[in-house]
């Protein structure tokens, strides 16, 4: 029995190289997000902290994995619809991203509105359009994953992206450019 599944727009793929795309789509999602939310927000999170209801930053640090494991299903979900819907390369899997991330982006806005006491802007930026951007990212790597005959090179790029992102941001707020949010244990 072969292991290896197939569409009529992409290469065949292993179950093997199905993970290896889902994990690449969740790390861009991983280094998209820090640098988002870490960076280009930064000032905004700051100073909403303390008039939402957020957990305290301390608390945050000690969930992040299940940010992680939400990114991780979000890629599963997205790489069985692109697969089904027979999406693949950038500019198709861009506008997938762009239509889905928006939806449910929009939907996941609304739902925190109507519960927690917010900065509209953050909302605006932080989960509407940063998600948005978010899945498109996300939908870019998985397109040209399912796309690919070969992963190498989606790797690398994927997770230098990542690793680049994280130094810039870290530097920018060792330098005192960017804030940072004061976690303490």
């Amino acid at each position: 029995m072969s292991s290896t599944i197939t569409n009529s727009t992409a290469n065949p793929k292993s179950f093997k190289q199905l993970v290896l795309i889902t994990v690449l789509g969740c790390l861009s999602m991983i280094g998209f997000d820090f640098l988002f939310n870490a960076g280009i927000l930064a000032k905004l999170w700051k100073e909403s902290w303390d008039i939402s209801a957020f957990l305290p930053p301390e608390k945050v640090a000690q969930f992040i994995p299940f940010t992680y494991l939400a990114f991780y299903l979000d890629s599963v979900l997205l790489v069985w619809l692109m697969r089904k819907l027979e999406i693949a390369q950038g500019i198709p899997a861009l506008i997938f991203g762009l239509k889905i991330g928006a939806l449910l982006s929009a939907a996941g806005s609304l739902g925190i509105v109507s519960i927690f006491p917010v900065n509209y802007l953050l909302v605006f930026l932080g989960w509407f359009i940063g998600n948005t951007m978010l899945i498109c990212v996300c939908c870019l790597v998985i397109g040209f994953g399912l796309a690919s005959k070969h992963l190498g090179r989606l790797s690398f790029i994927v997770i230098g992206s990542m690793l680049l992102i994280f130094v810039v941001i870290i530097m920018l707020q060792s330098l005192g450019i960017i804030p940072s949010l004061n976690i303490e244990s």
